[in-house]
């Protein structure tokens, strides 16, 4: 197969959850019209019917369902433009009604068909997905849902400072630090790219250095620090695996601390121990809890919280091998088509990571959102001023939440399938 892959680790762009600006249509006392179908649809998720206020917790489960609505719309609608984009850089047509599995699976044809015989050797190499969030959206739930739990937070990953702040780490967690190591080894976890040393050499990486032939990033003194068709005079750097490095660690190493604090430049990290829990007030990589809440808040905290999660587009590299009857203008120009597969496919793997941990957490069929919905509607009906406009809410929103796992499912599968064709798969 023409395109291989490896799952690495880190990058610094950001793929937030942004709230979109979709209109809602209400009816009578302010009731949630469930769309039609979510990938057409526009709705209002107006909280506004009075007694809501009047059930514990139906306020935050009903703010819970918009946030996670809107994060999940928003980076569909980002997955298609980029899949669109892929589409149409093959000159493919693209059409709104088409999902985007299938749109994915005709980009993925028109790859291997058309690009195959020139470029038979390409390979483009991105580092693993980050999704980190912050545990004050949590805290600041949990307060306004249930006033007199103690709002601590749990990360069900690991707990990250700022860079030079003091970070305690409470139970089994253990400190780690991630310093910046751009001259020296990293004889623990590179983060960043792992250069060694060549000498007039082919550089299937980065040719950090002087380039014999067509480099894809010259710098503005003339060096090369992007793939380089020909030979590499210099170093030559690989996204690394994130593990130990033998030469330049070009990025973040991260090593376990043997003090208290880490440096004040490095990021302190508390890992978890065998619980897999480490308490939280800072950002979590990973998804959060906020143990002690009333069972009527717990479910829909846990997912306001989760809905605000940033994942990270990672970092890739593009690296051909061309036909031998290419010439040096097509390769250069191939390349740079390569390099946009690679950040597109950067994007797109944030997409779908951020799917991936909404379906596990605010849309888990077990533990999620959608399971509140009962018993908050059996306390409308017994404390409720006006349960009926209690009850409408709750059964929309319910719509809505059972219609978001197969448009997500459908991110998902889509980047997979241009994974998988990359991987050989």
């Amino acid at each position: 197969m023409w395109l291989s892959s490896s799952r690495r680790m880190r990058s610094t762009l950001l793929l937030s959850t942004v709230t979109s600006s979709m209109m809602f249509a209400s009816q009578g006392c302010n009731v949630l019209v469930a769309p039609g179908g979510f990938t057409a649809s526009e709705f209002d998720l107006d909280p506004e019917c009075p007694a809501t206020g009047d059930v514990v917790g139906a306020d935050t489960f009903l703010a819970a369902t918009t946030a996670v609505h809107d994060a999940a719309r928003s980076l569909q609608s980002d997955a298609r433009d980029e899949l669109e984009a892929l589409a149409q850089g093959l000159g493919l047509e693209t059409s709104s009604s088409s999902t985007l599995s299938e749109l994915a699976t005709r980009v993925e044809a028109a790859m291997l068909g058309s690009l195959g015989g020139k470029a038979p050797n390409l390979e483009i190499v991105h580092e693993a997905v980050f999704c980190v969030l912050d545990t004050d959206v949590a805290s600041t739930a949990a307060a306004g849902c249930d006033p007199a739990a103690e709002p601590l937070v749990d990360c069900l990953g690991t707990c990250v400072g700022a860079a030079g702040a003091t970070l305690e780490c409470d139970g089994d967690a253990v400190l780690h630090c991630e310093v910046d190591a751009p001259q020296g080894t990293c004889d623990t976890e590179c983060l960043g790219t792992c250069a060694s040393e060549i000498l007039d050499d082919v550089c299937v990486g980065a040719c950090i250095g002087t380039c014999d032939g067509i480099c894809t990033a010259v710098e503005p003194d003339g060096s090369c620090s992007g793939a380089c068709l020909g030979l590499c005079e210099g170093m030559c750097g690989l996204v690394s695996p994130g593990g130990a490095c033998e030469g330049t660690c070009l990025g973040d190493c991260v090593i376990a601390s043997t003090i208290p604090d880490c440096e004040d430049t490095a990021v302190p990290m508390c890992v978890p121990g065998p619980t897999g829990v480490v308490e939280c007030s800072e950002r979590c990589r990973g998804l959060v809890s906020v143990p002690g809440l009333v069972d009527a808040c717990t479910a829909s905290v846990a997912a306001l919280a989760n809905a605000a999660t940033e994942c990270v587009p990672p970092s890739s590299q593009a690296h051909a091998t061309f036909a031998i009857d290419v010439d040096e203008s097509e390769a250069a120009a191939l390349q740079v088509w390569a390099d946009d597969v690679a950040a597109r496919m950067s994007n797109l793997l944030a997409a779908q990571a951020l799917a991936s941990s909404l379906l596990d957490s605010a849309l888990s069929p077990e533990t999620g959102l959608l399971p509140v919905v009962d018993g908050l509607a059996s306390a409308a009906a017994s404390t409720a001023e006006d349960a009926p406009c209690v009850a409408e809410q709750l059964d929309a929103a319910a719509a809505v939440l059972r219609e978001l796992p197969a448009e997500l499912e459908d991110v998902v599968r889509a980047v997979s399938i241009l994974d998988m064709a990359r991987s050989g798969g």
